[in-house]
């Protein structure tokens, strides 16, 4: 197989069809302005929509999709796969548009978005993949990392899977997954060393991490090495679509990092008794050699999170001169990243991100994310800090109206209604007693208004002054409502006025 620097085909999957189409819709418009290369192909496969299958089950769906158009020769392409899917609900400003199509604003460049670094960091690791295989991503993350002195003939002859492994925190391993390395702290100066991996731990807690020997010093501190992204080879790319020719893959929902690969490594995990399925993936991944490419001195950064987002895009130094970001620190804005938006000189904001919002009134905040909002107005407006305010256009019978959704850092949009309180924006509001049971996410909690700036300026005073879930459920409207009544149409165009 020849050397080739691209990947040969893309793969975004989904949540559902409607997602499918928004998704392609993005696809087609980077093609137009010859934003991405041509020589890629592109798919994007949604969910079955039966019932939940997890990234385990998409992992193989878009095999078993792929397989379908282009038959064996998928086995010698360089394939990438971003798990794109789900609401994007701790975010919900990239909840409509997915995201993978998250904005990034980058010195010499129009504005950017997450897919284009996802593409230009993983594309790295072609070069290593000899015969072809598929690289597996997940669509809220990004890292940084050096590759000097790795040597493609040392992968020429390799069959199984790859895992790229980072230095991080225990705090970040509790989360994550976890390799359990034979040489967790190796002497070699290169900035990358690859080694068989013992053991695969999912979330494991900090005593784990300790007893199973995974812990190392880093500058002082206790350090793991946590996962991200994965590459299989042709031949694990066989035996996982034998899987699903062969078992109900899609009965349950799987996560393809804690169910794949804690299959994998020298001291396999137990399989769970009575889990059929789990034993049906431990048996069609038998023997498949799992080899860690630990980076040292690489960096990984989550991006799913509102807090996240926030401390990445506008504090982060070393994200920022590795991938080029700008942040505006001139007169009234310091480290605010500002992409797709209109910015009124007068506004005081600082380490906040604005993108796809026209902002021509006064306003004063820190740590605050503007998405798609418009405020047309004289009078100064205080901003609260730590709040998400993003402004969506649904269908309202036979009209368009405007919701402002909002939510705080510290909210976790899962959390459910109970004794009729839930927490929201870091104090309890009473609801009523038939929503007992209810997510925040499925909470009608913001009122629908004409225009985009009343909106705002309703959600605003409601944060400021919330007590209680609003009794009158007609005009307001979940955050899950907002989704699904969202005028795409409408939206797209209000952010074709910004760009």
């Amino acid at each position: 197989m020849t050397e080739k620097p691209y990947w040969e085909i893309v793969v975004l999957t989904s949540k559902d069809r409607q997602q499918q189409e928004i998704y392609k819709n993005q696809i087609a418009a980077k093609k137009l302005r010859n934003a991405i290369l041509s020589s890629i192909e592109f798919e994007v496969y949604a969910d079955p929509e039966e019932f939940p299958i997890g990234t385990g089950g998409s992992s193989i769906h878009c095999l078993n999709r792929l397989f379908e158009k282009y038959g064996e020769n998928i086995f010698s392409k360089r394939i990438l796969v971003v798990h794109a899917g789900g609401f994007s609900k701790r975010l919900p400003n990239h909840s409509i548009f997915g995201k993978i199509f998250s904005p990034v604003s980058v010195h010499g460049h129009n504005i950017r978005d997450l897919l284009d670094l996802k593409i230009e960091f993983t594309q790295r690791f072609c070069p290593f993949m000899v015969n072809g295989g598929v690289f597996f991503a997940a669509s809220d993350d990004v890292e940084t990392f050096t590759l000097e002195g790795l040597k493609v003939k040392d992968f020429r002859n390799f069959e199984g899977v790859v895992a790229l492994a980072h230095p991080s925190s225990l705090e970040i391993g509790k989360n994550h997954g976890v390799y359990v390395l034979s040489l967790p702290t190796p002497g070699s100066s290169l900035a990358w060393f690859d080694d068989d991996c013992t053991e695969v731990l999912q979330k494991p807690s900090v005593s784990a991490m300790r007893s199973h020997g995974c812990t190392f010093t880093n500058n002082g501190a206790e350090c793991v090495y946590s996962d991200s992204c994965f590459w299989i080879t042709p031949s694990v790319a066989h035996k996982l679509l034998e899987l699903e020719r062969h078992f109900d893959i899609y009965k349950k929902e799987t996560c393809i990092y804690g169910n794949f690969l804690t299959c994998l490594g020298r001291n396999k995990n137990i399989i769970k008794v009575g889990d059929s399925l789990q034993q049906a993936i431990c048996e069609a991944l038998k023997e498949t050699p799992l080899r860690v490419l630990v980076l040292k001195n690489s960096n990984f950064y989550h991006l799913g999170t509102i807090k996240e987002y926030l401390d990445n895009l506008t504090k982060n130094r070393d994200m920022r001169e590795t991938y080029n970001f700008i942040v505006q620190s001139t007169g009234f804005l310091k480290d605010v990243s500002v992409m797709c938006s209109h910015i009124k000189p007068d506004c005081y904001l600082s380490a906040s991100v604005v993108e796809f919002s026209d902002i021509q009134m006064p306003v004063r905040g820190e740590r605050i994310i503007l998405s798609n909002v418009q405020l047309i107005g004289r009078e100064a407006i205080d901003l609260p800090s730590g709040w998400l305010f993003h402004t969506i256009p649904i269908n309202v019978q036979a009209s368009v109206k405007y919701v402002t959704i909002a939510m705080h850092e510290n909210d976790n949009p899962k959390q459910k209604c109970s004794n009729s309180r839930i927490v929201f924006g870091e104090v309890f509001i009473e609801t009523l007693t038939s929503f007992d049971g209810v997510e925040l996410w499925n909470l009608p909690l913001f009122k629908a208004c004409e225009t985009m700036t009343d909106s705002f300026l309703w959600t605003l005073d409601f944060i400021k002054t919330v007590s209680a879930q609003p009794e009158n459920l007609s005009l307001y409207f979940s955050m899950a409502e907002c989704m699904k009544r969202c005028s795409i149409q409408k939206m797209k165009h209000f952010r074709s006025l910004m760009s």
